[in-house]
Parts: C-alpha cells; sequence; structure tokens
C-alpha cells in the first residue's frame, strides 16, 4: 500500500515514535500496574509515591497518556482504561507490556542506524567518535536545529501572517527567532513593516540567508544576544514570541513574557504562538507530547496551559487578552496580550 507522502506526513511519523517512547516509558517505570493496583482512585502524587518518580515528570507522562486515550484523568483522578488494563497491567494474564520493553531496550541501537549503515556493524561495535566528529556533529546539531525551525514555521507560516492583522503596524520583535520564518512573512505580507529577529548570534548567518531568500532583507534585521540575560530594544508595535515559552521554566517563560511586554510600545501587543495544553490536562495530544520533549531535551522546559500563559500575560501588566481564530495545527494556539497606552 503507497503512502501520501507530504512534509507534514513525516512530521506525523516522527511524531509517532514519541507516541511509542510515551508508552514503552510508561510500561518500564510500571504506571498502568500502579494504576491498576491502587486502593484509593490513583493520582500524579501518589503514583509518583508508589514509583519513586518526579511528580512534575509524572505528571507530563500522565496528560500524554490521557491523550493517548490509554488512562482516563478526571481532576487529579487517574483511572485506567479497558484496554490498558488487559494489555497493559502485569496483573492481567494479557500482559503485552514485555514486548514493549524490549522495543524500548533496542531504541538506542536503532538511533545509531546511519553510522551502521556507514560502517557496515552492528551499534555495539562502532568505534566512539572522535574530537573532530564530535566538533562537526554539534556544529550540525545546531545547524539542523535552526533549519527545522525554518522548515516547520514554512508550513505554516503565510496562513498565520493572513490571520494576523498587522495592517497599521511599522515594527515587529521577532523574539527568540531563529531563522527569522516569521519575521520575513509579515513583511512580506505588509509593506509598511520593518523586523528585528533576535536570537542568539550563531543563528544571524542562517536567518540572513534565509531572510534574504525570502526577498524582505532590506527590512528584517538581525540582533544578537541572550533574551532572557541582554537588554531588549524598546518601541515595538508587536512582540512576536513563536515556540519560545516551552523552552523555559515556569519562571523563565514569565521572565520572557515581561521582557516581551516592556519592549511593546504603548498600545502595542504581545502575540504569543505556543503548543498550549487545555487547562484540564487530558491533552491535545501534540503539546503533551511536546511537554515531555522538553523534559528530555531541556533543564526546566514545558508546554504550557491557556491558564498558565495567561496568568504569565496578567503578571506582566497585560489585561486584555484574546485567541486569534484560524486554520492551525491541532494544540497551536495564538494569544494576543494587548499593552494599554
Amino acid at each position: 500500500m503507497s503512502t501520501e507522502w507530504s512534509p507534514q506526513a513525516l512530521m506525523a511519523m516522527n511524531y509517532d515514535a514519541w507516541k511509542a517512547w510515551t508508552v514503552q516509558a510508561a510500561v518500564t517505570l510500571g504506571v498502568f500496574t500502579a494504576v491498576g493496583r491502587a486502593e484509593k482512585k490513583a493520582t500524579a502524587e501518589s503514583l509518583a509515591e508508589d514509583l519513586k518518580a518526579d511528580k512534575r515528570a509524572l505528571d507530563r507522562l500522565l496528560t500524554a497518556l490521557a491523550a493517548l486515550g490509554l488512562v482516563i484523568r478526571e481532576g487529579d483522578d487517574v483511572s485506567l482504561t479497558a484496554f490498558s488494563g488487559e494489555y497493559l497491567s502485569e496483573d492481567s494474564p494479557g500482559y503485552f507490556g514485555s514486548a514493549l520493553s524490549h522495543m524500548a531496550q533496542i531504541s538506542p541501537n536503532w538511533i545509531q542506524l546511519a553510522r551502521c549503515v556507514r560502517q557496515g556493524t552492528d551499534a555495539a561495535s562502532l568505534p566512539p567518535l572522535s574530537e573532530e566528529e564530535e566538533k562537526k556533529l554539534e556544529e550540525a546539531r545546531h545547524r539542523h536545529f535552526i533549519l527545522a525551525m525554518y522548515n516547520v514555521a514554512a508550513l505554516q507560516a503565510d496562513s498565520v501572517a493572513a490571520a494576523l492583522d498587522l495592517s497599521r503596524a511599522e515594527r515587529l520583535l521577532d523574539l527568540g527567532g531563529g531563522p527569522g520564518t516569521y519575521a520575513a512573512y509579515f513583511c512580506a505580507r505588509n509593506p509598511r513593516l520593518r523586523a528585528v529577529v533576535f536570537d542568539r548570534p550563531v543563528s544571524e548567518e542562517i536567518a540572513l540567508d534565509i531572510i534574504g531568500k525570502l526577498g524582505v532583507r532590506e527590512r528584517v534585521s538581525f540582533q544578537g544576544g541572550d533574551f532572557l540575560r541582554s537588554r531588549l530594544p524598546g518601541g515595538f508595535d508587536v512582540v512576536w514570541l513563536s515556540q519560545v515559552l516551552h523552552g523555559e521554566s515556569r519562571d523563565g517563560a514569565a521572565l520572557l513574557v515581561k521582557k516581551a511586554f516592556d519592549s511593546a510600545r504603548p498600545g502595542g501587543r504581545v502575540v504569543i504562538q505556543e503548543f498550549v495544553l487545555d487547562n484540564d490536562r487530558r491533552g491535545p495530544l501534540g503539546p503533551a507530547l511536546f511537554s515531555l520533549n522538553m523534559l528530555v531535551q531541556t533543564p526546566g522546559g514545558a508546554a504550557y496551559s491557556y491558564s498558565e500563559i495567561e496568568e504569565m500575560l496578567n503578571e506582566a501588566g497585560i489585561g486584555k487578552i484574546e485567541e486569534l481564530k484560524g486554520e492551525f495545527p491541532p494544540g497551536n494556539r495564538i494569544i494576543i496580550g494587548y499593552k494599554g497606552e
């Protein structure tokens, strides 16, 4: 059977790996068995104690399992579905977890597949990387990270630019903008708009190349710095934060929102695009999986709920908040905060 391939289908295929690793982790930890054995209603707190796991991290895992339909969350209470009770609890005769645990054990070898093909050997026999190879790998990782942001943003940047009214805006700050994709698309749709992309200096070369290819080099500039530590430029009609809050802890994200507020002129807007969790933390699946991605990739990053982002905006000094409506990917939401005159 042939597959209808597209960039979106390629991304979905990779998200499938995240789904598998999520369930494998839950089986390895014994989450389903512990929920089934709970004398009272299981909660993230009681399960963390039973499993000797971190409560905050386990709560994220439970959110993803709820979004996958493998546990049921009602407030703080967690229970098994009929399927997970039959196949994922060790106390069931139909327990299928050993197969999943085996897949988890061999996953690290699959990550080495490219090197195995190059060397013609199994993962255990691969020689350690040399210092030069490690350096080249690190350089490639950063380049792929920046270009990945461009790849993903380019799939929806034009539709976002069409939905967000910037017709009266003259200055925009793309905070943590990486390759500057959104700044470029915003300027392409709004001839009077000029933008500044603020990101780490190592992103500048890639960003300027992409901005140049999109034909708006004369109206988009790049400023290097650390957005949590550097002094940011000010006086902007719009400060755009796309998919940057999830890389920070709750305190770091709140600080970033406050700095964005300070960079907006009176009467300006702070516009946040994020993978947003529902307030009940049962999903959606995309943000729930992305929150686990942040758990394994960053010291404190996480996907935040709508109410948490709203709270950050309120703490920064923003009172009027609304959500931009449009055809965006599931779980991807755009929240607008208006700064008073």
